[in-house]
């Protein structure tokens, strides 16, 4: 028979085995994430042509913000109130269309420039040779997103459900409902902190994104560093969550 001591030896290097694995996974939660669900698993915010070079063949699917600017029919890609950087989404989606996906956050649709934004994206896609799977257009303007929703595959953006007190969520919840029963949408589409809002009210389809920072420098950290974690793996096993977006993995590139 073992002795006891050594019994007591093997229990702490099976204990310690495990804290060492739950410490990595927490830490490197992202990175096995994406391995594990590479369809589903998309980059934030690829705004430059140097980072959509650096991180294009890592992943499926990419999100890029845009400005239409109409006095030049062009969609500035910027995220404002950030300055808009001389790239445009004409030349940023030229290069590199095979088996890629573009998640296209349109930060100002409005009533003004959909008719001509529309025009303008259906001239770029045709000259590039997209598909109407390869692009989603996102907005928190749903009547004027239903413009596109026979050309491309759309997400309606809601508020940060999550953040609001009951009146103005049962408030929220209504309009958007209301919203959806008046036009047609692929997606609805907000933070992972609404996600179980959404998938509780909502039949639709699902896009989500979890950028919070994961430091797990205190015990309080790693225990929410595992809440999250658990709330990712929850939404990617969701049949109904289509993408989660994620920062870029940095570790995994060089620079």
């Amino acid at each position: 028979m073992k002795s006891t001591s050594s019994k007591s030896r093997n229990v702490l290097i099976l204990f310690l085995f495990f804290a060492v694995t739950v410490y990595f996974v927490n830490l490197k939660q992202n990175t096995i994430l994406k391995a594990c669900f590479p369809s589903k698993v998309w980059v934030h915010r690829v705004n430059t042509l140097e980072k959509k070079k650096l991180l294009f063949d890592k992943y499926e699917g990419l999100e890029v913000d845009v400005e239409f600017d109409e006095k030049i029919n062009k969609f500035q890609v910027n995220h404002p109130p950030e300055k808009p950087i001389g790239l445009y989404l004409s030349d940023y989606l030229q290069q590199e269309i095979e088996n890629k996906r573009f998640w296209i956050d349109f930060k100002n649709l409005n009533s003004s420039n959909a008719k001509k934004a529309k025009s303008r994206l259906q001239s770029i896609v045709n000259n590039h040779g997209y598909n109407k799977g390869d692009l989603i257009i996102e907005s928190s303007n749903l009547k004027e997103l239903n413009a596109f929703q026979d050309n491309f595959l759309t997400s309606y953006y809601l508020p940060g459900l999550n953040s609001l007190n009951k009146l103005d969520l049962q408030d929220s919840l209504s309009a958007v409902t209301d919203n959806l029963n008046s036009y047609d949408v692929h997606y609805i589409s907000s933070s992972l902190s609404d996600y179980r809002i959404m998938k509780k009210n909502y039949n639709s389809n699902i896009l989500c994104w979890a950028l919070k920072e994961n430091s797990i420098n205190s015990l309080s950290g790693f225990k929410n560093g595992l809440s999250y974690l658990k709330e990712k793996c929850s939404a990617l096993l969701d049949s109904r969550v289509h993408v989660l977006l994620l920062p870029e993995v940095i570790d995994e590139y060089e620079r």
